[in-house]
């Protein structure tokens, strides 16, 4: 069985929380995937020990999504890992989750596995628990199954750390992971201010939580031995099997570029209706057995395509009338 870890870093990542991240990482993971997007030279000393791929410019806020599917398809895929771990740069994961857990969990016949997460506010013994806050879990190891299509929801702002398919059949877990992006104060009113340049109209995520960053916070102890047991594994077997049955259409999938100008992952049977019309063009196939992947081609980033469709306008002016009229 083969394990990989896969995340996306940025400028000054290693100052902050990247070695805890690595570091339990690299206690269940045969290969640790790393996507660094306009790094600093400290971050890519410590990611140079790792399958690290380096993109010079910083999109962070414009292609988050297209970072993060390039990424799957370009450098993990062709690895072809039994399971995927995913976590972003400023997360530890529960120490109870070992190697030796995640094959056990990789037998329970589920798709995907959402951990809570704990957001820690002002310490590392406190959590932040109003709501949405407190409430709150995510995928972070999921079954790779580019049959199920490996596309992701293509937003520029959260946009998750898995495929779609991943959310979709994804079941909660024993185990929680820890959050350390908005425990300083100062780090919150950074991400405050980043999503206010990025999301202005606040469109990618609801207005409450975006006002709920520098709000007033409800605050419990945390304390992770008596914290742990208020996590259980909830099974939804036989999911795998009917899922597996239900979507499974080829052999074959296909990279396809659409008259947008946008990747799209597709199945044979979308493929053999699509393949001859004039608007479509051929990137990559690969065997759904084993996700051979061919080599996708760089394409510049268009900074006039609309990063929720991928329409591409000619002007500044005719991209921000397109968002206006097509996504309000």
């Amino acid at each position: 069985m083969k394990i990989a870890g896969f995340l996306v870093v940025g400028k000054g990542e290693a100052e902050r929380y990247l070695s805890k991240a690595l570091d339990r990482l690299e206690k269940i993971c045969d290969k640790i995937f790393i996507w660094g997007n306009a790094p600093d030279e400290k971050t890519d000393r410590l990611c140079n020990q790792y399958e690290y791929c380096r993109y010079p410019e910083d999109i962070w806020g414009k292609y988050q999504w297209r970072i993060k599917f390039t990424h799957l398809v370009k450098n993990v895929a062709p690895y072809k890992p039994d399971w995927i771990v995913c976590i972003d740069a400023d997360e530890e994961l529960d120490k109870r989750f070992t190697r030796e857990k995640a094959e056990e969990m990789a037998q329970r016949g589920e798709i995907a596995f959402e951990f809570y997460c704990v957001q820690l506010w002002d310490n590392e013994k406190t959590m932040r628990i109003d709501g949405g806050w407190g409430n709150f879990w995510n995928v972070r190891y999921y079954r790779f199954m580019p049959e199920l299509n490996l596309w992701w929801k293509p937003t520029p702002l959260h946009c998750g750390l898995a495929p779609i398919y991943a959310y979709k059949w994804r079941t909660p877990c024993e185990f929680f992971f820890k959050h350390y992006g908005y425990m300083r104060k100062e780090d919150r009113e950074r991400k405050w201010a980043r999503y206010e340049k990025f999301d202005p109209n606040q469109i990618y995520f609801t207005p409450n939580w975006y006002q709920s960053i520098l709000g007033e916070p409800t605050l419990r102890e945390f304390n992770e031995d008596t914290f742990r047991q208020r996590l259980k594994y909830i099974p939804k077997q036989p999911l795998l099997k009917k899922v597996l049955r239900d979507k499974i259409m080829a052999r074959k999938a296909y990279i396809i570029r659409n008259p947008h100008g946008q990747l799209v992952n597709v199945n044979q049977e979308t493929y053999e209706t699509i393949k001859d019309k004039p608007d479509f063009q051929l990137i990559s196939e690969y065997d759904i057995e084993g996700a051979r992947v061919t080599e996708l081609p760089e394409k510049p980033i268009n900074e006039l395509a609309c990063p929720i469709c991928g329409f591409e306008a000619k002007t500044k002016a005719g991209l921000s009338a397109h968002k206006r009229i097509k996504h309000k």
